[in-house]
């Protein structure tokens, strides 16, 4: 599922809800109105100060996007008026969070509780009146004002038109949009800068000369800046969406452990080859309206058979090794498999089968990770299997940008093709188990299937 508006908030997400499948309806947060009208002393009502001074204290995130520079951008005034709301009424939207049950969202402009929640439905918050000019939504602790760090950051960006900025102990990301440039700068783990500026060198030639990279390594930090080179940004930013980069939403739990349900990740849409391993996402032959999100398994010519949750490819089963019980949802055995250069987690179910499928010519055969609810290529026709045409293809997905607030920061800026990343409580009961199972990984040519028929 594409992005919807709520991401605006953190980076660079698609303001649209386009429809997806098994999507996950948002519980409704519930709003203290009392203190959601306070204001911090000093600070002029609906003011930056204001909000500032009145985020909750543990705060990891400040965002703000200044919607009248960005309307045609992301596409919300066609929104406004969906909601019912005039094109313009919004001036401004800011959001602090500290935690799912503490954060702050405000929409600044001449716009009423209702075209809030409308279009910023994706959190399911519950705003109260309007007052001073703002609509505003608190969930939990009373303002105390965010961490030092964190709001000279965000000050530091006041210029800009879209400024986002993450911090959690020794990890920052910043994104930061003006007159049709972007520059996202975020500290990765060691080793890992240089091959995420290859990355992004390589992958962005698809947008010249629409957009121009410029990509720089600062030890464990990488600064990436997108600027549009020719007359038209909104032109500029729209090509990068439209043929580059483009930020999805993870609607269900098929691809848990590896994607969560919830998490915003990045689709990389210049990578169309058909890959061993690689997660793809990708639109529903049965209804191409739906975008899923699967990993590929077969490739054209390949007999793909499932049993007992692990896939064999050409008589071969693929390669894995058991990990544990999963302590998350659904609770299930746990492996790793190695396919192609890619090693990622799975979860297994016993009993699990589907009949052999030999893939037809231009298609791949996909399977989600969470072999026990996943709705992928051995239930489509009815039961009896199913191949995705390659022209189907939307893109790989690369990384997650986000998780959910009430999960563990460390998959924030996750390499999706890197090592297995768990979450608590797996992440500690398992941690020993996953080394493991990683460090008995094969050489890609053991992991990689026998020769397919032609």
């Amino acid at each position: 599922m594409r992005s919807g508006v709520a991401p605006l908030l953190f980076i660079l997400a698609a303001c649209s809800n386009a429809p997806g499948v098994e999507s996950a309806a948002s519980s409704a947060l519930v709003v203290d109105v009392a203190a959601s009208a306070t204001t911090s002393p000093g600070a002029e009502p609906g003011s930056l100060d204001a909000f500032v001074r009145d985020a909750p204290k543990e705060s990891r995130i400040l965002g703000r996007i200044r919607v009248a520079a960005n309307s045609e951008l992301f596409g919300i005034d066609a929104q406004l008026r969906a909601c019912g709301a005039p094109p313009g009424s919004i001036e401004e939207i800011r959001g602090a969070f500290a935690s799912a049950e503490e954060l702050l969202v405000e929409v600044v402009g001449k716009v009423s509780k209702a075209h809030a929640e409308c279009l910023l439905g994706g959190f399911g918050l519950v705003f109260a009146e309007p007052a001073d000019g703002v609509v505003r939504a608190r969930v939990g602790a009373t303002p105390a004002g965010p961490p030092k760090a964190l709001v000279e950051a965000f000050r530091a960006m006041d210029a800009e038109s879209i400024a986002v900025v993450i911090e959690e102990a020794d990890k920052r990301l910043t994104v930061r949009h003006t007159q049709g440039a972007f520059e996202i700068r975020g500290r990765l783990a060691a080793g890992e800068a240089a091959s995420a500026k290859a990355w992004w060198e390589t992958t962005t030639k698809a947008v010249k000369p629409l957009i121009e990279p410029n990509v720089e390594v600062e030890g464990n930090d990488i600064v990436v800046r997108l600027s549009a080179s020719g007359p038209d940004p909104v032109a500029a930013a729209l090509r990068l969406r439209e043929s580059f980069l483009e930020a999805f939403k993870m609607p269900s739990g098929s691809m848990t452990p590896t994607l969560l349900r919830e998490e915003q990740f990045f689709v990389d849409k210049t990578d169309k080859q058909a890959r061993y391993g690689d997660i793809l996402a990708y639109w529903f032959p049965a209804n191409t309206r739906q975008a899923f999100v699967h990993r590929i398994i077969g490739l054209p010519g390949d007999t793909v058979e499932v049993v007992d949750g692990q896939p064999s490819i050409n008589g071969w089963p693929v390669p894995r090794c058991r990990v544990g019980r999963y302590q998350g949802e659904p609770a299930e055995e746990l492996f790793v498999e190695f396919l192609g250069d890619r090693a990622y987690t799975v979860l297994i179910h016993e009993g699990d089968r589907s009949a052999p499928f030999i893939v037809p010519p231009k298609e791949v055969y996909v399977l989600g990770d969470n072999r026990y609810s996943s709705h992928d290529s051995r239930m489509w026709n009815d039961g009896a299997g199913g191949g995705l045409p390659l022209d189907l293809f939307i893109g790989k997905a690369s990384f997650v940008f986000f998780d959910s607030l009430a999960r563990a920061p460390q998959r924030w800026l996750l390499a999706l093709h890197g090592a297995p990343v768990l979450t608590e409580p797996s992440r500690a009961s398992l941690a020993e188990s996953l080394a493991r199972c990683l460090s008995t990984r094969p050489s890609v040519a053991d992991a990689t299937p026998p020769r397919r028929r032609k």
